[in-house]
């Protein structure tokens, strides 16, 4: 399944992790992003250097196709990730914020000790 976002120019493969692994070997690899689920909520995640090096240009609004279905940009921010739970900006965590739709993420910036900056976006389908 590829996730497409026509106006950053992204198209890449997700490839869903397996049960068990935090997905590191698939968003190092090139062309490929990792998803899983938490819920009903999807989170997709990959390098900023690598497909995602645009997603900070997401804004309200942007579209963005994943397996056919279109899902509009509703929240986009500087969050981060901390002992593998990514939070949002306003510190609470991400899935127990947003409880359906899409989470894409990328790295932002350098880590700070065990904190590494992410850019949050989370979409809902139209």
């Amino acid at each position: 399944m590829n996730l497409i976002i026509p106006t950053l120019l992204i198209r890449v493969p997700v490839y869903e992790r397996v049960k068990g692994t935090d997905g590191q070997d698939i968003v190092d690899a090139p062309d490929s992003a990792a998803m899983w689920h938490w819920g009903q909520l999807t989170i997709i995640a990959d390098h900023a250097g690598q497909e995602f090096s645009r997603l900070g240009r997401a804004r309200v609004g942007t579209v963005a196709w994943l397996g056919g279905q279109r899902y509009k940009c509703i929240l986009a921010e500087i969050g981060w990730i901390q002992d593998k739970r990514l939070h949002r900006a306003n510190g609470r965590l991400v899935h127990e914020e947003w409880q359906t739709g899409l989470c894409i993420y990328t790295c932002h910036g350098q880590k700070f000790g065990n904190i590494q900056p992410v850019r949050l976006t989370h979409w809902r389908t139209t």
